[in-house]
């Protein structure tokens, strides 16, 4: 994946399979999820919320044979808005629908603008809540764009951002505290022939 984003960029398809592996990563993981739900109240659905609203997003790409990441985003977007469920998958729609605002028009991104988008679907999603919580979906948004940013002005910090990536830091937050007690086991699953991709 570092290899392909290096020779021609984030295109449209690029970005269709990170969705696609994504997809099969959380369909493994989603009990997890469920398990570090504690906040506003542990009903333990958060990973499934996320799982269904992810679905929706790659229901709407899987056939598209676009070239542009702009129109996958789109796509993306439109289809996570659409199956969005609670109010962890309201959260990934509008980060869905950032990102798509931000590459509107283009045709693939560069690791900067990659990294602009991560940081702008955070913000959206920052501004389509009341009350942000840190320690929630909306910190790792946000500090997914962050590591994103630094990787991309920094070509030898992309070991640290997968490494910063897997360990998300949440040590403030009200409603993931076990969090500080272990670190995240990331695994990347091949589910229906995918895997998922890393940056």
């Amino acid at each position: 994946m570092v290899a392909a984003l290096k020779a021609t960029g984030v295109d449209g398809q690029l970005f269709k399979r990170a969705l696609l592996g994504s997809l099969s990563w959380l369909a493994a993981n989603h009990e997890e999820v469920n398990r570090l739900n504690v906040f506003p109240v542990p009903d333990g659905d958060t990973g499934t919320n996320m799982l269904l609203t992810l679905q929706s997003a790659v229901e709407d790409v899987k056939e598209s044979n676009a070239a542009e990441v702009s129109k996958i985003a789109k796509l993306a977007s439109h289809g996570s808005l659409m199956g969005a469920r609670g109010n962890s998958g309201v959260i990934l729609s509008q980060i869905f629908r950032g990102f798509a605002r931000a590459v509107e028009g283009k045709g693939s991104l560069t690791p900067a603008e990659l990294a602009a988008g991560f940081e702008e679907a955070a913000n959206a999603a920052y501004r389509a809540v009341n009350k942000p919580t840190e320690g929630t979906i909306l910190t790792v948004a946000r500090e997914a764009g962050r590591a994103a940013a630094t990787a991309a002005s920094n070509p030898d910090a992309t070991n640290r951002w997968k490494s910063r990536s897997r360990r998300w830091r949440l040590s403030t937050s009200p409603g993931c505290r076990s969090w500080r007690r272990r670190r995240w086991r990331w695994r990347c699953p091949r589910v229906d022939g995918v895997t998922a991709p890393s940056f």
